[in-house]
């Protein structure tokens, strides 16, 4: 035990059958010594071995505990205080070791828990009491452990949790309860692990969602439904995953999708619903791993096709309009755009051509005029615009020539009109433009 400043008064105590003698051992908080922290007796020449009343004090000159030690243990009645002088718990001890009756208080004086040692362990029944003295928990412990059934009510007495515990351990049916008395949850558990059937409910006593169990991991079939009584939802696991049919339904009957999972993975045909009942989306996985999907609008409309391996884009996706034609064609390749991106007018037509290496713009960026004519050609390196710059008329002659180095424009850029006649030369540095020279002025083209 920790000591501080010690003042001691060496005397000598008697009895019938022997003299022992003692020394008076006060310790305190501060330097000065004016704040007593603790005050017992020990044998003489022996600090650590106390004999007799032990007293202790709150910072505030309040008593903290009480008690008597004998050869150095704690014996009998011990009681503890809170700062404000009000009894805080009633342990009993033997040889230093808790045996007896426990009870603790709140600051108000009132009894929150009883409890009973042997051995230094809880034993028999222990009871924890709401502020206001009615019973919030009761159990039954054996060695230290909690066994059979433990109970926790709500402060308006209704039972708010039912566990039963076998060798400390959670083992048995356990139940919980909304504050109304409405069974919330039912389960059985093994070894403190759901093992079995678990069962939710809604508060108006509606199941919500019904599962079973082996040694914690969802297996077999499970159901999920709404506060009404409709089922939304119901599937297979197997070992901890999906595994079977699983089927999803709107709160009107009305199915939200049909669906097949293999050991945690969708296989085969899958289905998706808009609440009107039309196809939403269908997922396809043929033998050669691909997964294949679809979406639809809700007039049954394509609207995007994509293709998965190994939950990775690949292949060519393509995006359509409301009407169904062609908008947009992305090709992939382990999970990269790769190849050339194509992008449609409404017509159908194609409108610009983009060439990609994984992920990167890296060629020509050419579009194209409605009619099908080559609009421009962009070229592109590692995303950066590099290179010679043409734009050409519907009638295929070149109305803009220059270059691009690091994204910015460079030399000569040319001007023609339509005829191939030429109107203009902007010469730039670095994306900066140094001078205009018109025809006028006296150069040719």
């Amino acid at each position: 035990m920790a000591k501080l400043h010690l003042t001691t008064l060496l005397f000598t105590l008697g009895t019938t059958l022997s003299l022992v003698a003692q020394q008076k051992v006060v310790t305190y908080y501060d330097p000065e010594e004016s704040i007593i922290k603790e005050v017992y007796y020990a044998k003489e020449n022996q600090p650590d071995f106390l004999e007799g009343e032990y007293k202790k004090y709150h910072p505030n000159g309040k008593l903290a505990t009480e008690g008597n030690f004998q050869n150095g243990y704690k014996n009998g009645e011990f009681k503890e205080y809170y700062d404000n002088g009000k009894l805080n718990r009633i342990i009993h001890f033997k040889d230093g070791i808790k045996e007896g009756a426990v009870k603790v208080y709140d600051e108000s004086g009132q009894l929150i828990q009883t409890a009973n040692f042997a051995d230094n362990k809880l034993t028999d029944s222990l009871y924890i009491y709401f502020p206001d003295g009615s019973l919030r928990s009761r159990g039954f412990f054996v060695d230290d452990r909690p066994d059979g059934l433990l109970e926790e009510y709500y402060e308006n007495g209704k039972i708010k949790r039912e566990i039963t515990y076998k060798n400390g351990q959670q083992t048995g049916v356990t139940k919980t309860y909304y504050a109304n008395g409405q069974l919330q949850t039912d389960g059985n558990y093994l070894n403190g692990i759901l093992n079995g059937y678990y069962t939710t409910y809604f508060s108006n006593g509606q199941v919500e969602t019904e599962s079973s169990l082996i040694e914690g991991s969802k297996s077999g079939v499970f159901k999920n439904y709404d506060s009404l009584g409709q089922l939304l939802l119901e599937g297979n696991y197997l070992n901890g995953v999906l595994h079977g049919p699983n089927k999803a339904f709107y709160a009107d009957g009305k199915p939200k999708h049909s669906i097949t999972y293999d050991n945690g993975k969708l296989t085969g045909t899958n289905s998706y619903y808009y609440p009107s009942g039309k196809l939403e989306k269908l997922i396809e996985l043929n033998k050669d791993g691909y997964q294949i999907t679809k979406y639809f609008s809700p007039s049954e409309v394509l609207l995007k096709k994509e293709i998965y391996l190994n939950d990775q884009p690949e292949k060519t996706w393509v995006h359509y309009d409301s009407t169904g034609n062609i908008k947009k064609e992305v090709p992939y390749t382990t999970g990269k755009v790769n190849g050339i991106l194509k992008e449609y007018y409404t017509s159908g037509k194609l409108k610009t051509e983009t060439s990609f290496k994984y992920d990167v713009k890296y060629g020509d960026y050419k579009t194209y005029y409605e009619s099908g004519e080559l609009e421009s050609v962009t070229p592109f390196r590692n995303d950066i615009k590099h290179g010679a710059f043409t734009k050409y008329a519907k009638n295929g002659t070149v109305i803009t020539s220059g270059e691009f180095a690091g994204n910015k424009v460079v030399n000569e850029w040319k001007y023609y009109d339509e005829e191939g006649n030429w109107v203009k030369t902007e010469v730039y540095q670095a994306g900066k433009l140094l001078r205009t020279i018109k025809p006028e002025e006296g150069e040719s083209n």
